[in-house]
């Protein structure tokens, strides 16, 4: 059987040209934490985070304060429970009930109180496990690329409810405007599939600061049954592209946020799934229900990680000299 050299080159340049529009979508190391906040960080008194918490600026601790009490995060092999770039001020008692505690400014009070318990170690100075700007640059330009994503499934709406229909495939996306989801109470799935990955991307335009405010998404729907919908079947990635302020208040919200530019803030309720922000000041409590959002998909359907478009464009381009040489 003749081997046809040309037919090879064509495959892979349409292979490579298929794939240069695939989309890696991963919180990296973010994606350990209950909270990766790029800057400072202020929590309440008498509130906790289930998972670790990572903090590139200053991080000030109101008392009676839990961090890491379900899980901590893995970073270059070592558990950690609270990791904080800058300054670290506590009001009282407070507790890392899992892994490490890394602080690489100065405490306040210095020594911590003694009912302020790092159960796993307290690690003062020296170099930082987390590369705060680098892990910044990535998630800013990830939330940047799924906002130029085209949208897969669409948005509909009547009323307080907004209906998110799908394409029943793997990975979906659906893009919403701030706006509309101010005064919306209610979201139904339609044609979901089980396990999908989804992207909703939020906002208003880039020159608005956007806060939504007493969102309810509890009231999750399948179809038109009755049926609510449980939010770990599906792993949710919300991508607050644009905004600079959200406010959560009595919310239960289950899914991951990505929001680069914003300070969150909120009162009551929590958040189950990781938070990417560039600063928090809220009474928001942070869980880890929702499973951590790891995803490697495109808007097209398509499965990666594919060939390196270049290594494909590389490979047939020797395919083609060899095919001339002979």
């Amino acid at each position: 059987m003749q081997f046809n050299k040309r037919g090879l080159v064509a495959a892979m340049l349409a292979l490579a040209a298929g794939s240069a529009h695939a989309v890696v979508v991963d919180l990296g190391v973010a994606g350990q934490f209950n909270a990766f906040i790029y800057n400072d960080l202020t929590v309440q008194n008498w509130t906790h985070a289930e998972g670790a918490v990572a903090v590139g600026g200053n991080a000030n601790i109101g008392a009676g304060w839990g961090g890491a009490t379900h899980d901590s995060a893995t970073v270059n092999g070592q558990q950690w429970g609270l990791v904080v770039g800058g300054n670290l001020s506590v009001a009282g008692s407070g507790q890392i009930s899992q892994g490490k505690t890394y602080v690489g400014g100065s405490l306040n009070p210095n020594p911590l109180p003694n009912n302020f318990n790092t159960a796993g170690g307290l690690q003062h100075g020296g170099a930082a496990p987390i590369d705060f700007a680098a892990v910044q640059s990535q998630l800013t330009t990830l939330s940047g690329t799924l906002q130029a994503e085209a949208a897969t499934g669409s948005v509909q709406t009547a009323g307080s409810r907004t209906r998110l229909m799908g394409t029943g495939g793997a990975f979906e996306v659906f893009n919403l405007d701030g706006d509309l989801l101010t005064n919306a109470a209610e979201f139904e799935l339609y044609n979901i599939a089980a396990g999908a990955t989804l992207v909703l991307n939020i906002g208003a335009g880039a020159d608005k600061a956007l806060s939504y405010v007493g969102w309810d998404w509890s009231n999750f729907f399948v179809g038109n049954t009755g049926v609510k919908k449980d939010w770990n079947t599906v792993s949710t990635l919300v991508n607050f592209y644009d905004a600079e302020n959200l406010f959560f208040q009595s919310n239960g919200l289950h899914f991951n946020i990505l929001a680069p530019n914003a300070q969150v803030g909120g009162q009551w309720g929590h958040i189950e799934g990781t938070v990417v922000a560039e600063s928090w000041n809220a009474a928001t409590e942070l869980r880890v229900g929702t499973p951590p959002f790891y995803s490697s998909s495109s808007s097209s359907g398509g499965s990666v990680p594919a060939p390196a478009p270049l290594l494909l464009v590389g490979a047939a381009l020797c395919a083609l000299g060899l095919a001339r040489r002979r």
